[in-house]
């Protein structure tokens, strides 16, 4: 995984993530496996049906949704830690590539609060 980061207006911070080949395909036989624990296909045991026959039934893009959609908050949690980013609220996220996977997420800050000279007041 691939991370950058950088600040952009009003106390938010732009952070772009990549993952890497062998950490997608890892995530899409997760997501297989997961697909073939729930699939229906006639013919087969619930959770017994190859993979190429489960593609075909449900799709690739199945899969590889599944895959990214199990892999970003994995992914976005190390960014955060990578780059030491304090959230207060949900990213809004994009998907810039799909394979592999590359997303853009726009995280808020807490913002900055200055006090004024307060204990001049009576």
């Amino acid at each position: 995984m691939k991370s950058t980061s950088k600040e952009i207006e009003r106390r938010q911070i732009e952070l772009y993530i990549e993952t890497d080949d062998a950490e997608f395909e890892k995530a899409k036989n997760a997501a297989f496996h997961k697909l073939a624990r729930k699939a229906e296909v006639p013919g087969f045991r619930k959770g017994k049906a190859p993979r190429h026959i489960l593609e075909h039934y449900l799709g690739k893009d199945a899969i590889v949704d599944e895959a990214i959609e199990d892999l970003f908050p994995e992914l976005y949690e190390q960014a955060l830690q990578e780059h030491d980013i304090h959230p207060i609220a949900m990213p809004r996220v994009s998907l810039e590539q799909r394979q592999p996977p590359a997303f853009k997420a726009i995280v808020p800050l807490v913002p900055t609060v200055s006090l004024g000279d307060y204990q001049s007041i009576r």
